[in-house]
């Protein structure tokens, strides 16, 4: 970090630390600032903006740093961690009251839940052979704008739809066995999260 607390990034030519792109870069104070490098050689970055607890992952385009995707976290978080997998996806982990891991492109990549049921959101029978019903409960009045995304644990969103009402129907029985993902999407954005167990 550099003046007033915003992110430099400078790399070494055997002699000097020379800027990458231009000093002091991110649009507000950085905190827990973590920079990875893709298999091309091109540097990101993953930071918390110090205001708002807002997530923010930058690429270094040759000239300028740019953003990277939109809406990375759902809430204020901290610590947030970047890497790349061996085909040059980026990942970037983070953690406010729970811990997650979001591939670039799609919404979760894996979850680290607690215990407690979903805010405003309960799936039942879980397990269950492919049909589930989906509940949102008093603390989630919003159903009338709201939608469904399932999302397989690699990420790929293999369903989208609208609710009904405070019940609606959810079918993977045209799906393979195992665990996905469910989130509750209103047209504000993510409101709750809640994975199932697809199992014949």
């Amino acid at each position: 970090m550099d003046t007033g607390g915003k992110a430099t990034v400078k790399t070494f030519d055997g002699l000097n630390w020379n800027s990458v792109g231009p000093r002091c870069f991110s649009s507000a104070p950085a905190s827990y600032l973590t920079l990875s490098v893709d298999q091309n050689g091109n540097p990101f970055v993953a930071y918390s903006d110090t205001y708002n607890r807002v997530a923010s992952v930058l690429a270094f385009n040759g000239a300028a740093w740019v953003p990277v995707g939109t809406n990375i976290s759902p809430a204020r978080f901290d610590a947030p961690s970047l890497a790349f997998d061996i085909t040059g996806t980026p990942y970037v982990a983070y953690n406010n009251t729970e811990t997650f891991v979001r591939q670039y492109g799609c919404l979760y990549a894996g979850v680290n839940e607690t215990s407690q049921p979903a805010h405003g959101l309960n799936i039942y029978p879980n397990p269950s052979e492919g049909e589930f019903e989906v509940e949102t409960t008093p603390a989630f009045p919003d159903t009338e704008h709201a939608e469904l995304l399932v999302y397989t644990v690699t990420g790929k969103l293999i369903m989208q739809l609208k609710t009904t009402g405070p019940k609606t129907r959810l079918s993977l029985s045209d799906q393979p066995d195992g665990l996905y993902f469910v989130c509750l999407k209103t047209q504000h954005g993510l409101a709750s999260f809640s994975k199932v167990i697809k199992s014949r």
